[in-house]
């Protein structure tokens, strides 16, 4: 599920979880204890975490890390995206980080898109659309034309300096059809060594 892709994601990125309580990480990543519950579950079934428990508290140990968690889920990893729409409207850098090509271009020598590519919350498109007057549709001019993706889970959780991270977006560009995107998704992971 979406919490359990985020909770490997943040262990991906090198955030230090083991040992956290379902408090804790319900905290981080701002969902409930139930849904972390569940997660603990299916990361338990993966063999990537192992059982612990202190007390009556659950706590995350990873059983896999780095490279060796990568290779085990990579291919069980689904794109965040949802949904893509064409709007007419501005968004904030701090309420919709850059994603797609727009990211590719800040991480790789891909050229910038024609129009900005912004991601969100899918639970945040109503309340998005509203804040921001954003009218949906095809016939607008580029200037005032964004593409937004919604995410499964919000993309703010691991954006920096307003871009999506390098996972997720390797995720939701690596079946691209355009082989210089697919190509341009897959040097998003050399940083890490994989």
């Amino acid at each position: 599920g979406p919490v359990t892709q985020v909770v490997i994601l943040a262990a991906l990125h090198g955030e230090a979880l083991d040992g956290m309580n379902l408090t804790a990480l319900a905290k981080r990543f701002q969902v409930s204890a139930m849904s972390l519950s569940r997660t603990l579950d299916e990361l338990e079934t993966l063999g990537v975490a192992k059982p612990h428990t202190v007390g009556r508290q659950r706590q995350i140990q990873w059983a896999l890390r780095d490279r060796d968690l990568w290779k085990a889920v990579e291919t069980r990893l689904q794109s965040p995206i949802r949904k893509i729409r064409t709007v007419r409207g501005v968004l904030l850098d701090r309420d919709a980080p850059l994603t797609g090509e727009s990211a590719l271009a800040r991480f790789t020598m891909l050229a910038e898109p024609r129009f900005p590519q912004r991601a969100i919350a899918a639970t945040r498109w109503k309340q998005v659309q509203e804040n921001f007057d954003l009218q949906v549709g095809f016939g607008f001019d580029d200037r005032d034309r964004i593409e937004v993706e919604t995410w499964s889970y919000d993309p703010r959780v691991f954006a920096r300096d307003a871009v999506v991270d390098r996972l997720s977006l390797h995720l939701s560009m690596r079946h691209n059809p355009d082989e210089r995107v697919a190509e341009a998704a897959q040097q998003l992971l050399e940083p890490f060594g994989w």
